[in-house]
């Protein structure tokens, strides 16, 4: 079970001191939107600060857009961070892409 660690204390002589538990408490932070870029007309990657629930990342009714943009579909990528939106014509036309980040020395 991912919620719960058993694990024991040992006395220097190597014998079980003492037991204990710890259970996970739910999760008090919600994701936060790191980063959405339009990588096309009508498509917008939404990333999160962390991994995402697939039932609640896939339904369009939790996006909302501006300019009169609806998001149509909601598909979460395989990071488990990330959710590509399907949306309908944005209004301004998408970033080029960036550059590679230049490593070393010309």
């Amino acid at each position: 079970n991912c919620e719960r660690l058993d694990a024991s204390f040992l006395n220097s002589g190597g014998t079980e001191a003492d037991t204990f538990s710890i259970v996970k408490g739910p999760d008090a932070c919600p994701p936060l939107l790191e980063r959405a870029e339009a990588d096309a007309a009508d498509t917008v990657l939404a990333t999160f600060s962390e991994a995402v629930e697939q039932v609640s990342a896939e339904t369009p009714a939790n996006y909302t857009l501006d300019n009169g943009a609806a998001v149509a579909a909601a598909a979460l990528q395989p990071d488990g961070r990330s959710v590509l939106l399907t949306t309908s014509p944005l209004s301004h036309p998408p970033r080029p892409p960036r550059p590679p980040a230049h490593t070393g020395f010309i």
